[in-house]
């Protein structure tokens, strides 16, 4: 049975984590991590993403934003591509493409309501 489609309510703000799998930690190499807040800068430049706070361990990430005219799974898909891609020269783990888990929460902005989605 498919899951449940996200609910994308423009204007709310979402708690979005993504963890890489297979145990490895591509973001405790500073470069790596570095990579990945410039990418989340250009996203937030085309896509018009708010960005409340971010937090980058070794194996996952963490965002507070708000998508207000772009669907936030667009701008997801397009930070995990940039991010993670095997072509990107100084990426060092080109060898295969990193399995993710991506879990959305959805807080409604006014209100006290949470719900994972």
């Amino acid at each position: 049975m498919p899951r449940r489609a996200r609910v994308f309510v423009a204007g709310a703000w979402h708690h979005v984590y993504c963890r890489v799998g297979r145990g490895e930690r591509p973001f405790a190499d500073p470069r790596e991590a570095a990579a990945l807040v410039s990418v989340i800068r250009e996203v937030k430049r085309e896509q018009g993403l708010g960005v409340a706070a971010w937090c980058v361990m070794g194996n996952h990430y963490h965002l507070a934003v708000r998508a207000e005219r772009v669907p936030l799974w667009r701008s997801m898909r397009l930070i995990q591509g940039r991010a993670l891609e095997p072509e990107r020269e100084d990426r060092a783990y080109h060898q295969e493409r990193l399995a993710l888990e991506q879990r959305l929460a959805e807080v409604e902005v006014a209100g006290a309501r949470s719900r994972k989605v």
